[in-house]
């Protein structure tokens, strides 16, 4: 076989060429270091060997010599660095850890932890990118990790991604709840935290040793090799020149694919971003529109509530209307029935009359009551935001029964809100005159702020002090309707002295039981239990009787006659006090008297 000659156009073209390639394969391996190059060189060279049986050339067998020479200069520099117990770990493992020594990515603790976005372990993800940031938490307490990759050579790519793609792995960590950094820089690894513990001193001292006698063997045969490599070094160059063209061009083409994938990506993001907020902006009107119904549905049940209890208030003084009219017809009829005997007998009467006064000057006097008399009577036990009561409507009826039986003109109100009772109240004060006695009798709920009683419509709202205070009715407002009126006597009964009904359901304002107060001249004011105390319903589990205490004791002393009204309220708080301590328990009516003359329930 004759040698080939450089410039002779057959065999010798083919040599030349070698040689030319030889030396591109040179220096691309300096240009590619880290890529994976030589595996495609390897791919191709193999497809070589099958064709050159074919050729039978000089220039075919040379161009397979060189390829695999080249292919030994790039692996030699590569697996030489590495010890001897990583020298099997695959191109795209290879790492430099932080004392300089190369390794194998598999040997560290982490390699067979999982990547909670790519949901696969880290060896397999980090084998097949060829560009890789690795996030890792700081402390051992916290455990967190996170990859962002290329899988493609970021040879001839602009270096900007670099900080947006290091800067999504360290975002994509921290999300986990841990303090991170970037342990990881494409094989390279910058903290030890992945190291874990160092390799155990034996197999550290055998690595040396394998190392230095593999050195040695390396440096002798890149003697030998060098002079061939020289060689190749032409003709790979210009092979590498042009799959770096190509390789650019893909390169190109994926960025702009990936870019354009990603500006779809963030267009989708906006859209979806914006639907959110539409929806979200939709469930808040919905929310509103329904909050607004419900208030508007509560306010018409409270004023259904308020028209109903209205129409039974307005019932009742129907019916207390029509009674006293009858009354009235009947009077007058009897009046009407008795003229005629009474015209027949005026001259006994007179004699009868002089009689009389003359015994009358001869004894003591004792004084009748002959004004007006009237009582507003208010029972109140169905409240709705504070406790409800058992005995304060049975007691307000018995009351206006007794009343009404001793000649008072009675206006009986049960269970009134605060419309109804401010209502009731200036009804009461338009119907009174000078000189009329008054009785106001309440029982229910009532509290005290700053010194001042308040009573309590069923309807009371538990929202704050100041509140309490616009829809209550004041006690002192009462005394001072009727003081305007100049009523010749009032007596004012207060049976409210229980349990702060707003302590009761969490609310830290007003006091147990009511305020000490004064009586103007000629009124008169008791309240069912003093200061503090709290005013029984019932002596025992097994009390039937439908009246508070109090009340009960009050019903019999009214009806005893001859008894001033101061005589009877004594007599009530000493029976009140003896029933109290009969049961172990604590219960004394507090009178308030500024009466002028003699006031009897029952002359």
């Amino acid at each position: 076989m004759g040698r080939d000659v450089p410039g002779n156009g057959g065999r010798g073209g083919t040599g030349l060429r070698t040689l030319r390639q030889a030396v591109a394969c040179y220096n691309r391996r300096l240009m590619l270091e880290h890529q994976m190059a030589g595996l495609n060189y390897f791919s191709q060279a193999a497809a070589k060997s099958r064709t050159c049986s074919q050729r039978s050339t000089f220039g075919c067998c040379a161009a397979l010599l060189m390829r695999c020479l080249c292919l030994l200069a790039l692996a030699l520099p590569v697996l030489g660095a590495l010890p001897a117990h990583a020298q099997s770990c695959p191109y795209s493992l290879v790492i430099t850890k932080t004392d300089g020594s190369k390794d194998c990515f598999t040997n560290l603790p982490i390699a067979n932890e999982v990547d909670p976005q790519y949901k696969e372990v880290l060896s397999k993800i980090v084998g097949k990118a060829s560009r890789y940031f690795l996030a890792y938490s700081k402390s051992p307490a916290c455990k967190a990790v996170a990859v962002t990759s290329n899988w493609v050579s970021l040879t001839g790519a602009p270096s900007q991604f670099e900080p947006e793609y290091k800067a999504q792995a360290l975002s994509n960590c921290q999300s986990q709840g841990c303090d991170c950094e970037v342990a990881i820089d494409s094989g390279k690894v910058l903290s030890r935290s992945v190291e874990g513990p160092d390799v155990a001193v034996a197999l550290k001292l055998a690595d040396e040793a394998r190392n230095r006698a593999a050195d040695e063997a390396r440096r002798a045969q890149d003697q030998r090799t060098s002079q061939e490599l020289t060689l190749a070094a032409e003709r790979l160059k210009a092979e590498a020149d042009e799959r770096a063209k190509l390789l650019a061009l893909s390169l190109d083409r994926e960025r702009q694919a990936a870019l354009a994938e990603q500006a779809r990506q963030a267009l989708a993001l906006v859209e979806q971003r914006r639907a959110e907020e539409g929806r979200q902006a939709d469930a808040q009107r919905l929310a509103a529109e329904r909050a607004q119904a419900d208030e508007r549905a509560r306010l018409l049940l409270a004023q259904s509530r308020q028209s109903a209890q209205e129409a039974e208030v307005a019932k009742s003084e129907l019916a207390r209307a029509r009674q006293q009219l009858a009354e009235a017809q009947a009077a007058q009829l009897a009046q009407v029935a008795t003229q005629a005997a009474q015209a027949t007998q005026v001259a006994a009467q007179a004699a009868a009359q002089a009689a009389a006064q003359q015994a009358q000057a001869e004894k003591p006097r004792v004084a009748v009551n002959t004004a007006r008399r009237k009582a507003l009577v208010i029972g109140n036990d169905s409240y709705g935001q504070v406790s409800k009561l058992e005995t304060a409507r049975a007691d307000a009826r018995s009351v206006g029964k007794t009343l009404s039986g001793l000649g008072f003109d009675v206006s009986l109100h049960l269970d009134l809100n605060e419309r109804a009772m401010k209502a009731a109240l200036r009804a009461f004060k338009a119907k009174t005159l000078g000189g009329d006695e008054v009785v106001f009798f309440f029982a229910g709920h009532g509290v005290e702020f700053g010194g001042s009683n308040y009573l309590l419509p069923t309807d009371i709202h538990s929202e704050g002090e100041d509140q309490i205070k616009d829809e209550s009715i004041q006690l002192q407002r009462v005394l001072d309707d009727m003081r305007e009126k100049s009523v010749g006597f009032m007596l004012a009964v207060v049976d409210a002295c229980r349990d702060n009904p707003f302590r009761d359901i969490g609310r830290a304002f007003g006091s147990r039981g009511l305020a000490a107060t004064t009586a103007s001249s000629g009124q008169m004011i008791v309240y069912s239990a003093g200061a503090g105390e709290k005013a029984m319903d019932k002596l025992a589990p097994t009390d039937k009787d439908p009246n508070g205490v109090f009340t009960r004791v009050f019903l019999k002393e009214m009806v005893k006659p001859g008894v001033p009204v101061d005589r009877v309220l004594r007599n009530v708080r000493s029976e009140v006090v003896r029933l109290a301590k009969s049961v172990g328990r604590e219960q004394t009516p507090a009178l308030y008297d500024q009466a002028v003359g003699d006031f009897f329930f029952k002359p």
